[in-house]
C-alpha cells in the first residue's frame, strides 16, 4: 500500500516476476549418438494484491508488471558419422499469475501499460543434427504450456503514452522444437514436436479506464496457443524429411 513513483526508462511501479531455469544442450557425439538436451524448468506463481497509488513518467514502464515464464528445454548435441543428433529438452510450464490492484495508476510513457500481466511456456529445443554415412536428426520436444492469468482492478488506470493500454492479460504456449537435419548415404530428419496450449485469461474492471495514447485499448486480453516445430531436413542417397507438427490450442 501507499504511494508509488517512479522516473526512469523501463521502471515499472511493481516487478513481480518468475523465471524458470534454461535446460542444457546435450554433447554431441562422434560415434556414439549425441546426448539430448535437458528440460526447462517450470515457473513459480505470481501473485500481486495491494492498494496503492501508482504513478510512472517514462517509457517501457508499467504501473504493475507480473510475469510467469517457463525455461527454454536444451538444444540436442550433434551425431557425426554414424551418430544420430540428441533429442531437444522439453521446455517448462508458466504458472498462475494474479493481480488484483486496489488502487489507482497512471503511465505518462509510451509502452506502459497500467497493468501488465503475463505467462508463458517455454520453448522447447530442438533436436540436435546428424552429418555422416548414416544420419539421423534428433526430434524436437513438446513445449511449455501458458498458466492462468487472473487480473481484478476496482481502482482508476489512466495511461497517456502510444501502446499503452489499462490492462494487458494473456497466456502464451510455448513454440514446440524443430526437427534436426540430416545428411550421409542415407539419412531422416528428425520429427517437430507440438507447441504448448495457451491458459485461461479473465480480466475483472470495476474502475474507470482511460488509454489516450495511440494504438491504445482499455482492456487487451488473449490465450495463445504455440506453434509446432519443423521437421528437419534430409539429404543423401536416400534421404527422409522429418515429419513437422501441428499448432495447439489458445
Amino acid at each position: 500500500s501507499g504511494e508509488l513513483v517512479t522516473h526512469y526508462l523501463d521502471w515499472q511501479g511493481i516487478l513481480a516476476f518468475s523465471r524458470g531455469g534454461i535446460g542444457g544442450s546435450g554433447a554431441n557425439g562422434w560415434v556414439a549418438n549425441a546426448g539430448n538436451g535437458v528440460f526447462g524448468g517450470g515457473a513459480g506463481m505470481v501473485t500481486v494484491d495491494g492498494s496503492w497509488d501508482i504513478y510512472t513518467g517514462l517509457n517501457n514502464s508499467s504501473g504493475i508488471y507480473a510475469e510467469s515464464l517457463g525455461g527454454e528445454g536444451g538444444e540436442g548435441g550433434e551425431g557425426f558419422t554414424f551418430g544420430s543428433g540428441g533429442g531437444g529438452g522439453g521446455s517448462g510450464n508458466g504458472n498462475t499469475v494474479s493481480v488484483t490492484s486496489r488502487g489507482n495508476i497512471f503511465t505518462w510513457g509510451d509502452y506502459s501499460n497500467g497493468i501488465f500481466a503475463h505467462s508463458v511456456g517455454g520453448f522447447a529445443g530442438g533436436g540436435g543434427s546428424s552429418y555422416g554415412i548414416v544420419g539421423y536428426g534428433g526430434s524436437g520436444e513438446s513445449a511449455g504450456h501458458g498458466g492462468i492469468v487472473n487480473v481484478v482492478s476496482l481502482g482508476t488506470i489512466d495511461t497517456r503514452g502510444a501502446y499503452s493500454h489499462g490492462h494487458v492479460a494473456q497466456s502464451i504456449g510455448g513454440g514446440g522444437g524443430s526437427g534436426g537435419p540430416a545428411g550421409g548415404v542415407v539419412s531422416v530428419g528428425g520429427q517437430g514436436a507440438s507447441g504448448g496450449n495457451g491458459g485461461t485469461v479473465t480480466v475483472t474492471n470495476n474502475g474507470a479506464i482511460t488509454a489516450s495514447g495511440q494504438h491504445a485499448r482499455g482492456i487487451f486480453a488473449q490465450s495463445v496457443g504455440g506453434g509446432g516445430g519443423d521437421g528437419g531436413d534430409s539429404a543423401a542417397i536416400v534421404a527422409v524429411g522429418g515429419a513437422g507438427s501441428g499448432t495447439s490450442d489458445g
